[in-house]
């Protein structure tokens, strides 16, 4: 129930912010976005504070910030917005198509990002995996990045595909994002030595070459990727769904080979591949989808 009734606040708040970023009034959707989560860090002080800090209490914080925060942002949308009106079959049914893939092709990701930590757990034991573990959350972070990037960018890629320009848009930011993150890496690579054993502690300096494999791939999809990926993802959730396939069973072929033998490294060098793989083919395919000009809205089950 309270699982339940926290995922029910932060779907209400997804729902409330999503005109937000849809018509990039980014100054509201942070402000919704970033209030709700610092009201939930304050409740969970205070019932830290209090002696009242449980599982429960945590889940009914979260969910009643979600839902006051939802609150604070329907007040803030057109009122037009809550007008009920007809909706045509096959838009339905093209919504269903699009709801179908992408919850089908997020979950098969929720597998793949894991398939590494369950693979290293199976032939190297739960060491292995602490030390995997603690360097994968420092390599990713351009991951996160990543996420903010998507934010910002749906928006504008439905908006530039439609007009043709998204393929010169697209080229400009690799130009932008590509030598920034060739400079990180080159700095991240040379210090990762000091930097590991600074960040996570002495014990996790064995982890060094798996983490510089990990930021490599990291950095690469953040600077190569980020408006193909969009463009696919909010075009054909089908071409996602088998991108996420293909990598989930590179991972998972290729990790009985390599892992066993090379432990976290092979596992960081196998995460970083079998994603560059995936980098060209969502640059290919993207290519094909800016110059075909489709209207995002009217191919979502593409």
């Amino acid at each position: 129930m309270f699982i339940g009734a926290a995922t029910a606040g932060e779907l209400m708040l997804r729902a409330a912010i999503s005109y937000f970023q849809a018509t990039e009034r980014f100054d509201r959707f942070v402000a919704f976005e970033s209030g709700c989560q610092a009201g939930r860090f304050v409740m969970i002080l205070i019932l830290a504070g209090t002696g009242t800090l449980s599982v429960e209490t945590v889940l009914i914080s979260y969910a009643t910030m979600g839902f006051v925060a939802a609150a604070l942002g329907a007040a803030r949308l057109p009122r037009g917005l809550f007008t009920l009106r007809p909706v045509p079959k096959n838009v339905l049914r093209e919504s269903a198509n699009f709801f179908i893939w992408t919850v089908f092709a997020f979950g098969l990701a929720a597998v793949t990002d894991r398939s590494d930590l369950f693979l290293l757990g199976r032939f190297r034991g739960s060491e292995e995996v602490g030390l995997y573990g603690g360097v994968l959350t420092l390599a990713i972070i351009p991951d996160f990045i990543s996420v903010m990037l998507v934010t910002v960018l749906q928006p504008r890629v439905a908006r530039l595909q439609a007009r043709g320009e998204l393929a010169e848009f697209n080229r400009r930011v690799v130009l932008v994002l590509a030598p920034l993150a060739l400079l990180t890496f080159l700095v991240v690579a040379a210090g990762a030595n000091a930097i590991v054993p600074l960040v996570l502690g002495p014990r996790f300096a064995p982890g060094v070459p798996a983490f510089v494999a990990l930021a490599a791939g990291s950095l690469a999809w953040l600077a190569l990727t980020p408006v193909s990926d969009v463009l696919i993802t909010m075009t054909a959730p089908r071409i996602t769904t088998a991108l996420t396939a293909l990598q989930l069973v590179m991972l998972l072929g290729g990790g009985v080979l390599v892992i066993p033998t090379y432990g976290a490294t092979g596992a960081g060098l196998l995460v970083t591949g079998s994603r560059m793989i995936v980098a060209v083919a969502v640059i290919l395919i993207s290519k094909r989808l800016m110059r075909s000009r489709l209207h995002i809205e009217t191919h979502f089950a593409s």
